[in-house]
């Protein structure tokens, strides 16, 4: 575990260099990650303004889901 561990912030640190070779790009990414993470949440506080639960889960417990990873998105919208 300790060794995937390592390995996993070796690769993320390579990639994180590599990304900086050109910042501009770099911060582009990162902003336009930001902003389509704050348009996922707006579409879903829009969507509990007309719902009290979906899927059976309450507007909190969705906030907590990573629903850019296709596991947590199944067990959102395919309940």
């Amino acid at each position: 575990m300790v060794d995937a561990a390592r390995g996993f912030v070796v690769i993320a640190g390579a990639w994180v260099r590599a990304a900086l070779t050109y910042r501009t790009s770099f911060v582009i990414m990162v902003l336009v990650q930001v902003v389509i993470t704050f348009l996922d949440f707006a579409a879903i506080l829009i969507m509990f303004s007309h719902l009290d639960a979906f899927g059976g889960f309450t507007l909190p417990q969705i906030a907590l889901l990573p629903v850019r990873r296709p596991q947590a998105r199944k067990a959102v919208f395919h309940h």
